[in-house]
């Protein structure tokens, strides 16, 4: 089965990139000591400043934001970005964000395998990854 060449973790999800970063090489942020760019080395970029860096990786995006605002699912289309967003509802504590991550692994690398770019998925607790229409 094909994998990401590497994960991004959204700097909304630090406790999780934190965790995976301490178990898997190919993790990283753009805030993170291995910034996949020089350009953005600070935190709160706006994500359409970073979505371009991400087009021309084969990685894999993983974030709590739903990608809501003006323009963001469209930037997802136009670079062609295979998105990951991880609901749930209420406050979840950083243990149960990491363990979501964890349990949903497997069926998030079958979504990259079978589904071609652009994609958003939400990975919940209860549910199989959900797609998520980008228009």
């Amino acid at each position: 089965m094909a994998e990401p060449d590497g994960w991004y973790v959204d700097e909304d999800l630090l406790d999780v990139y934190r965790v995976l970063k301490s178990a898997r090489r190919n993790v990283d942020d753009v805030h993170g000591p291995t910034c996949l760019c020089d350009v953005c080395p600070e935190r709160s970029k706006p994500d359409l400043v970073w979505f371009p860096m991400l087009a021309e990786q084969n990685w894999a995006i993983l974030t709590h934001d739903g990608y809501r605002r003006p323009g963001e699912r469209q930037a997802v289309v136009e670079h062609g970005l295979r998105v990951f967003v991880l609901r749930w509802s209420g406050s979840l504590k950083s243990f149960e964000r990491v363990k979501l991550v964890f349990r949903k692994w497997d069926d998030m690398i079958e979504v990259w395998d079978r589904e071609p770019a652009p994609f958003l998925y939400r990975v919940s607790r209860h549910q199989a990854p959900q797609p998520v229409d980008l228009i």
